[in-house]
């Protein structure tokens, strides 16, 4: 999916996600609100979405779609596969902090299903999250496996959807780590990323398929 370009919409899109950092619930929000923050009129709303949970869906779409990108962008710079991994795991500390932005986005797509109105519009943003983050997901993993194999981490024996699951596996991992309740303090989550990463290490230096 391509980011939105139009200015006018991202102003909107980028007045959303403030506003709800900042504590409003979506229940609250008025598109007045929303067009205030952005700098434009309130009108102008209703000339590129039909309702309020329109532009609030769309809206929480556009967050969802840029952190992913962002996170394939950072992962790419870097030139070995600790490194990568090493700013995934900071890309999900960070996105995990933002819990009351998740929790709303969670909320709006339970309100959108109430309505026939509004049902479709939750259902296909959500859906458009889920293709567009699995297929983010995909590009990031590859690129970390092909990152493993240059190095001689990922031994040449791993097939590549296992040696994919098997960084996966280590990120689910380390977001269950951090719903788990707050680290004991910085040392606590450095150890936490060098076991996971030690794990990947040691479960992809080589692959012997069973007889």
């Amino acid at each position: 999916m391509k980011l939105e370009t139009n200015e006018k919409v991202l102003a909107m899109y980028q007045a959303v996600c403030v506003l709800i950092e900042e504590g409003y619930d979506i229940h609250k929000i008025k598109v007045s609100d929303i067009t205030a923050r952005a700098g434009i009129g309130k009108g102008t709303a209703y000339e590129y979405f039909r309702s309020k949970e329109e532009l609030l869906a769309k809206a929480m779409q556009y967050d969802f779609i840029l952190q992913y990108q962002l996170l394939e962008g950072e992962v790419r710079r870097k030139q070995s596969l600790r490194d990568a991994v090493y700013s995934s795991f900071e890309w999900l500390e960070k996105n995990t902090a933002r819990k009351r932005f998740a929790m709303q986005l969670v909320e709006l797509t339970r309100e959108l299903e109430k309505g026939t109105d509004g049902i479709w519009t939750g259902i296909d943003c959500m859906m458009q999250q889920m293709d567009c983050g699995a297929e983010l997901f995909r590009k990031i993993l590859q690129y970390m496996v092909a990152l493993g194999r240059s190095e001689d981490i990922i031994g040449a024996s791993v097939p590549e959807k296992m040696a994919q699951l098997e960084l996966f596996s280590r990120f689910i991992s380390f977001f269950v780590y951090l719903q788990m309740g707050t680290p004991e303090g910085d040392e606590e989550i450095r150890q936490t990323k060098s076991f996971l990463y030690d794990n990947i290490v040691k479960s992809l230096g080589d692959f012997t398929p069973p007889v």
